[in-house]
């Protein structure tokens, strides 16, 4: 990124720098010769034209620089995980006519594998070094952390240390409490979101930085598509990885991802779920309160009233009236 430079240099000047989405400057008619770009760029900023990206402080992105470069250093697994065969299976497999430049490779993997370990184990200390620059954001009389809604043993690549008590720490809230969502998850949100959501005005303009609302695209007038725009953005990527994971879940939330997926097909039942885990996340970091199952079935009781009462009217205008069918035990 050229700009990263730049940007921090401005920046520490004392200078508000604004960080524009090429995007956002393509739709302003004007002149786009790259010789007087910087010109008709500076002039629509002076008439309010431009608006900024959103870009977290500095101690987030010392974070997410760490993270990002973390992701980078883990390695595929040593086996697929379709294998269902065990490793003692997989050992045998192995035996074979091995020459001299076979085990010279495979022994170079190897103390590749083990020094990209010792990497991502430093990376970690240092990692939870920079997490004691967030305050806590817990009152003195708040309780412990529950137990793990949905617990697991560690896996392979995860932090060396507990990041569920660290997130629980800097957002106030158990973020992981939501099904799908693990720690992995929610240091994605701390890296490229930041603590301070105030930024967003509501949770649809969350939903909109995170590309999960349709995105109008028209020329003439016409509306050519309105399917949500493809984008790098690490928090799409992450909350429609972890809406996938809701496949098999009992819960709510499992029961909307199928719904969806029945309805609008299988990659828009995805967007779909991933957005409304966005709003939950949205609203429990925002409003400090724990995710609450029991809210989403007073809303499904709530609209299924609303449902009953329509075809009730319905059934009225036609000269029909509806009765419930008896309960047998």
């Amino acid at each position: 990124m050229y700009w990263i430079p730049l940007f921090q240099i401005l920046e520490q000047a004392g200078l508000e720098v604004c960080l524009v989405n090429a995007q956002h400057v393509k739709h302003v008619p004007g002149r786009k010769r790259d010789v007087i770009d910087c010109q008709w760029l500076q002039y629509l900023h002076s008439v309010g034209l431009l608006r900024a990206s959103f870009r977290p402080e500095d101690r987030v992105c010392i974070i997410r620089s760490l993270l990002r470069h973390r992701d980078s250093l883990v390695l595929a697994q040593l086996r697929h995980p379709q294998v269902q065969a065990s490793a003692e299976v997989v050992m045998k497999s192995l035996v074979g006519d091995y020459g001299r430049e076979h085990l010279f490779t495979l022994g170079q993997s190897l103390e590749a594998y083990r020094y990209y370990q010792d990497l991502i184990t430093r990376c970690d200390q240092e990692i939870e070094e920079q997490l004691q620059n967030f305050d806590r954001q817990l009152p003195p009389d708040a309780p412990d952390l529950p137990p793990e809604a949905y617990p697991h043993s560690r896996r392979k690549n995860e932090f060396h240390f507990d990041m569920r008590s660290e997130l629980y720490r800097i957002f106030g809230v158990d973020l992981t409490a939501i099904p799908s969502i693990n720690a992995l998850t929610g240091y994605t949100l701390l890296a490229e979101v930041g603590t301070d959501w105030s930024k967003f005005p509501n949770l649809h303009a969350f939903a909109s930085w995170a590309c999960f609302c349709p995105h109008n695209k028209k020329s003439g007038g016409k509306l050519l598509s309105a399917k949500t725009r493809r984008s790098a953005n690490r928090v799409n990527r992450a909350l429609r990885l972890a809406a996938q994971t809701l496949e098999r879940s009992n819960s709510y939330l499992g029961i909307f991802y199928r719904k969806m997926c029945a309805r609008l097909g299988r990659p828009a039942g995805i967007t779909a779920t991933a957005h409304k885990l966005a709003r939950i996340i949205f609203h429990m970091v925002t409003t400090g309160r724990a995710y609450d199952e029991s809210i989403f079935a007073a809303e499904e009781q709530l609209q299924r009233k609303h449902l009953e009462s329509n075809l009730r009217r319905k059934a009225a205008k036609l000269g029909y009236q509806l009765t419930p069918l008896l309960q047998t035990a």
